[in-house]
């Protein structure tokens, strides 16, 4: 079970936040029961796809400032 949220969309790139709930073991670990992972998108011949290795440095650049760190 997962939640769509609001998509923002910039020319031709669209970020989507979809939230999961965090496995039960994971989530007494971390305190929390969900996750949420912005999905990159790109437009292309019409039609919106999801861009795997854009959305993978979306989620370490969200992780390294949820530690503190400078995004790269």
């Amino acid at each position: 079970e997962y939640t769509i949220g609001k998509s923002t969309i910039e020319g031709d790139t669209a970020r989507v936040p979809v939230t999961f709930p965090v496995p039960e073991r994971l989530a007494q670990r971390r305190g929390r029961r969900e996750m949420t992972i912005t999905y990159v998108l790109h437009k292309e011949a019409g039609g919106w796809k999801v861009d795997l290795e854009d959305t993978m440095r979306a989620l370490l650049d969200g992780l390294l400032e949820g530690m503190g760190a400078p995004s790269p």
